[in-house]
């Protein structure tokens, strides 16, 4: 038994690092080989070229993802999905610590972690060059330092916490959603100066981390950067000229755009939230949305170690975990269910709270002291066999084959022929001058910038994408006059009809899929 005195031993550890590495050994067994498509093959490119994403910019998760296309092994791509299976590894260690620390179950805290790990939508997103991975690793670690301040009363795990808030935003914005339910929490439980001012400083440089890296990657700007590939050939687009785009302020109010945030927040129709949630509701089952509303309510009732009520804790668990479950639930894309990833680790949570609500009433039953053994080790083994039962097809198929059925079904890579990407982007790349010019849509952009650029070092090849996705196929006006002054100089292709260009160029058909530009 362990002294209540002690808030993590070694074997606390032990289990922590055991489930995360359980979990890194299958994302890495199912892990994306090779280039991909649209934002990931973004990701894949930018964190070695050290460029801009598409809004937000990401810049802080670009500088981490360099870090990974640093290891030697295989190629730039496999290692910037590692970045994600290995921020994955992270949460579901963390889900055991936080579990482990509010309900001080081991068994309820392995299960949630490894319900979590084997959840699909989790995993796919862990396979990946993505944000939501690393995303979900920052909301969790300021999670748990806030925890350890609350049981160890130092400063510094605030100033920790603070310090990675502060550089979320370049993460990502949704992890900033948890500040006002971080900022009630302490004005419910801090009592002494250095724990305000070790939070306040933390933040202010997490700040600083964030506009240092800002501005770095802003004045990096490789040809592969988002403001080349997209923003600088349609500017007008946007209404603005390139001296309304020459400073990094500038460039920051169209890569985080304040103003506009409203059009992504809640502005979808009611039927499509309806919708939405009973996609949501029929993608768990029953027995977990049944430990999990049990869950929300069991932090009420567990203590921590100085006997004190677990409220606060609640309310900071449900207050981080609404605002981003909402956002993915109102927000006006297309593709919102791959944000509920970054709240699917508050569900688990919830759900080892639970479960360790249930072993602490099993614990107290007024019974013979065999028979209340017997009825918790059968618990203890059934909630600890479920996380592997319920996944039992997706395991078996993930090391036998390489991938999941789920993830076979939601395509976010060809499985059964991993380079397929790559390909279609060599036959492209292979038939261009070393200063072309090539127009295409989003999907194929960064296939062809890693294959040009990053493969084979062509940096003088430009690729930008053609129509802005307005839901219109007219070119910028700024655009055509960037053809129209470039058309006499280098070569120009496209990828995809430009129709409203067809009375200014003939259409040369150069390849499967490349077209050259000439002037009639």
């Amino acid at each position: 038994m362990q002294k209540k005195n002690v808030l993590l031993n070694r074997l606390d550890i032990l289990f922590a690092v055991l489930v995360g590495l359980w979990s890194f050994a299958l994302y890495i067994r199912t892990l994306a080989l090779s280039v991909l498509s649209t934002d990931y093959a973004e990701f894949q490119t930018l964190f070695y070229t050290l460029g801009m994403t598409h809004p937000t910019g990401y810049p802080v998760h670009v500088l981490i993802g360099r870090i990974f296309t640093l290891i030697p092994i295989r190629t730039i791509a496999y290692r910037a999905n590692l970045s994600s299976a290995f921020f994955a590894a992270i949460v579901i260690a963390e889900v055991y610590l936080i579990v482990y620390l509010l309900g001080r179950h081991r068994i309820a805290a392995l299960s949630s972690a490894l319900l979590l790990a084997h959840l699909p939508l989790f995993w796919q997103f862990a396979i990946i060059a993505e944000s939501y991975s690393i995303a979900s690793a920052f909301s969790l670690t300021i999670f748990l330092l806030i925890l350890l301040w609350r049981e160890k009363g130092n400063w510094y795990f605030l100033f920790f916490a603070g310090l990675l808030g502060g550089a979320s935003i370049g993460v990502h914005g949704g992890i900033a959603m948890a500040a006002p339910a971080i900022a009630l929490y302490l004005l419910l439980t801090a009592r002494k100066r250095d724990a305000w001012i070790g939070g306040i400083t933390g933040a202010l440089v997490g700040v600083v981390i964030l506009a240092a890296s800002f501005l770095y990657i802003d004045q990096n700007d490789p040809p592969s950067s988002i403001y080349n590939s997209v923003y600088r050939p349609s500017l007008s687009r946007w209404n603005i000229t390139e001296e309304e785009f020459d400073t990094p302020l500038e460039r920051l109010s169209i890569i985080f755009p304040l103003g506009s945030s409203g059009s992504f927040f809640f502005n979808v129709p009611q039927e499509t939230v309806i919708e939405r949630l009973d996609i949501y509701k029929k993608s768990y089952p029953i027995l977990i949305w049944a430990t999990f509303f049990i869950g929300l309510f069991a932090l009420f009732f567990l203590k921590d170690r100085q006997n004190r009520s677990r409220w606060r804790e609640a309310i900071l668990l449900f207050g981080t975990f609404l605002p981003i479950w909402l956002f993915a639930l109102t927000v006006n894309v297309t593709l919102y269910d791959q944000f509920f990833t970054l709240s699917d680790p508050f569900i688990y949570i919830w759900v080892g709270l639970a479960t360790s609500l249930i072993l602490t009433l099993l614990s107290s039953m007024k019974t013979k002291k065999n028979q209340q053994k017997i009825i918790i080790t059968t618990f203890s083994v059934l909630i600890l066999a479920m996380p592997f039962w319920q996944a039992r097809e997706a395991l078996h198929s993930a090391w036998t084959l390489g991938y999941t059925r789920d993830i076979e079904k939601r395509g976010l890579y060809p499985v059964h022929a991993p380079e397929q990407k790559a390909r279609l982007a060599k036959r492209v790349v292979n038939k261009l001058e070393e200063n072309a010019i090539v127009f295409t849509e989003w999907d194929t952009l960064y296939a062809y910038y890693y294959i040009a650029h990053v493969e084979r070092g062509l940096t003088g090849i430009a690729f930008h994408q053609a129509y802005i996705d307005d839901g219109t196929t007219e070119v910028a006006k700024s655009l055509a006059a960037y053809i129209a002054q470039n058309i006499d100089k280098r070569p120009i292709y496209t990828t995809i009809p430009l129709r409203d260009l067809e009375h200014l160029y003939t259409f040369e058909q150069v390849g499967d899929n490349l077209m050259r530009l000439h002037k009639k």
